[in-house]
């Protein structure tokens, strides 16, 4: 059964309630009815009181008839549906006295007056009308119609009211409404009911959605009258959101002057003080066609705007770009690491720019992360790029991104750069001696001017971004070779990091197994116990060209062919005596350029770079391209001196 929670059947007559029950069964509708009857006598503002109590019980719509339905449209905030009562009705009442030359007094509403006079007349009735507008005229038209001698009495439930209207000597017609006509009224009732509903869900979507936009929206009519606003505006605005409607909306606030208000109407957009904030306000006509409609005013504090930013970046950001290792991650007990442990807290208490320098598979993003974990930055972004991996163009769409149609197979939608990507977090440049000369100028301007702009555009984009960059080169010989700028070293050379090689921290190999272990035995499902003394002892032996990458990397050969228990020599001495052979061949290969080394003292320049340039190309295969890249020059730059 369905049930209409905001309808209210009132009834003046007990005798009908059965009716309204058997029709509302029929309907299978279930609807709350409220006896009134004479439970308040000639109080009619005690029963209008009484009615508008059930506003609080969530009912909007009244059904009920005569007089009473009257009195609570003029009177109450409820949609009244009267039941009315039909010619047939009357008829049904009054047939009896037709041709039977009666006199009948109808004292009703002039509702119920407009369905019995032409009735009554019919059947040869002489009636007078008396129109009743108030609850008084009831007992005032009673005691004149018995003074005046009429017969009969006719109207809606009067009779049931108190014993005032029961006089023997007048007979009450008492006019019903059939069940038919219930059925037509609360069918009408039942369409309002679920109008009502769906523009009341109507109305609290669309108050949901305004209202919980972070925009402050204010709506006004052509004639300048409020007929929506949202929170958000009432707390930039400073007004009451729930008395703000209708009002004109040069007066809707009490603390800005019409002057400011009128400056914000006249403008389709800009930026106001109000109250010490400033505020981005949109002014939106509304029409259709080519009527007008009225506007909507958009506002938002430019704070808040600027933390939007930042948050959608930081959003785009967390898609796994996030630094994870902290300084307890670093591993080592050596001076050497325990200072750079040091160094690396009090540099995270900087913005200043780091430059980590050390050989391949030292861990230098390691410190980076640290360092950036260790600063206030840590809840932002993280961004890593390696320079060496991309060529300069497609490097400098990478850092600072592009709009759409920038180059030849660029998206279609643009890109954001990893500048953009890190706002308010922490970028780290990695093998940043391999940039192009055309990048390293870009990059310097990010750094000093903390903007960018991306391929193709035109827009300069405001970035706050900590940059820490990373090598293997040594930076300032690339300097002094002309390959790197000397502003932007000095730039990125306000912190320093020197990773040692392992070579020459020994002492740390053993923290350094320990923690490869504990990551191979979780990556690998393996049960790796222990190294045994010998084989640690052993390793320590090599100088471990690869550093940490290196040394991991022979850990987990080790265990890959154990898998469970300890590492012990017998097990591994295959893997050492490949070891040995690559340290042979190595000290073969590096023996000749170590001589060289010390032959190059004494020299001129010029002998110098021939033997440099003979040992590029020894090594590259004589490719001269892959020569030239090691020497740090151009293959032009190569040639020439080749032919010099």
């Amino acid at each position: 059964m369905k049930k209409a929670e905001n309808v209210l059947v009132i009834c003046t007559d007990k005798k009908m309630i059965s009716s309204y029950q058997r029709v509302l069964k029929e309907m299978n509708i279930d609807i709350d009815i409220e006896y009134v009857g004479n439970r308040f006598g000639a109080n009619i503002q005690a029963s209008l009181n009484y009615i508008d109590s059930f506003r609080e019980k969530g009912k909007e719509i009244i059904v009920t008839r005569g007089f009473l339905a009257q009195e609570i449209r003029k009177n109450l905030d409820f949609k009244v549906i009267e039941i009315a009562i039909s010619s047939f009705d009357v008829l049904n009442a009054l047939y009896k006295y037709a041709e039977k030359g009666v006199t009948m007094a109808a004292i009703e509403c002039e509702a119920f007056l407009e369905t019995i006079i032409p009735v009554a007349r019919l059947l040869n009735i002489n009636v007078v009308p008396y129109e009743v507008k108030r609850f008084q005229d009831f007992y005032t038209y009673f005691e004149e119609a018995t003074d005046a001698g009429f017969n009969i009495i006719c109207g809606g439930a009067m009779g049931n009211y108190d014993d005032y209207f029961a006089n023997p000597n007048i007979e009450y017609a008492s006019i019903d409404s059939s069940e038919r006509s219930i059925r037509i009224s609360l069918l009408n009732a039942l369409e309002i009911y679920q109008l009502v509903y769906d523009e009341k869900r109507k109305r609290e979507l669309i108050e949901t959605l305004v209202n919980v936009s972070d925009v402050g929206t204010i709506a006004s009519d052509s004639e300048g009258n409020v007929i929506a606003a949202n929170q958000k505006a009432a707390e930039i605005f400073k007004f009451d959101r729930h008395r703000a409607i209708g009002k004109k909306i040069q007066n809707l606030s009490a603390v800005l002057d019409k002057p400011l208000l009128q400056s914000i109407l006249d403008k389709p957009s800009g930026v106001f003080d109000i109250m010490g904030s400033k505020v981005l306000i949109d002014r939106v006509p509304m029409g259709v066609d080519d009527d007008y409609l009225g506007f909507v005013l958009k506002m938002k504090r430019t704070d808040e705007i600027l933390s939007d930013d930042s948050r959608v970046r930081s959003i785009l950001a967390k898609k796994g770009l996030q630094a994870r290792y902290t300084i307890s991650d670093i591993k080592g007990r050596s001076k050497s690491i325990e200072r750079l442990k040091n160094w690396v807290e009090r540099y995270a208490r900087t913005d200043s720019t780091v430059l980590i320098t050390g050989e391949s598979g030292t861990g230098k993003e390691l410190f980076a992360q640290a360092v950036h974990n260790a600063s206030l930055r840590k809840s932002k972004p993280f961004l890593a790029i390696n320079c060496s991996a991309f060529s300069s163009n497609l490097l400098e769409s990478e850092l600072f991104g592009y709009v759409e149609g920038a180059f030849t197979g660029a998206r279609k939608e643009g890109k954001i750069g990893v500048f953009e990507l890190a706002h308010t977090g922490t970028i780290f440049l990695d093998e940043i001696g391999d940039m192009e000369p055309s990048v390293q100028a870009k990059i310097l301007r990010v750094i000093q001017e903390k903007e960018i702009m991306r391929v193709g555009d035109d827009k300069i984009i405001s970035v706050d971004v900590r940059v820490i960059a990373a090598t293997n080169k040594k930076l300032f010989e690339e300097v002094l070779k002309g390959n790197f700028r000397e502003d932007l070293y000095y730039r990125l050379n306000v912190l320093n990091i020197n990773i040692p090689p392992i070579r020459e921290r020994k002492e740390d190999i053993d923290d350094l197994i320990d923690t490869a272990l504990d990551s191979i035995n979780t990556r690998m499902n393996l049960n790796i116990t222990d190294i045994d003394r010998c084989v640690v002892a052993k390793m320590k032996e090599y100088d471990w060209h690869g550093n940490v990458r290196e040394l991991n990397s022979f850990i987990e050969k080790m265990a890959a062919i154990v898998r469970s228990g300890k590492i012990k020599m017998d097990s591994v001495e295959g893997l050492f005596r490949e070891m040995d052979m690559q340290v042979e061949t190595y000290r073969a290969f590096c023996g000749e350029d170590e001589n060289k080394n010390f032959e190059i003292h004494g020299m001129t320049l010029k002998s110098a770079e021939k033997i440099l340039i003979e040992r590029a190309l020894k090594e590259s295969g004589y490719n001269k391209t892959k020569a030239a890249k090691k020497l740090g020059i151009d293959r032009a730059t190569l040639n020439r001196k080749l032919n010099s």
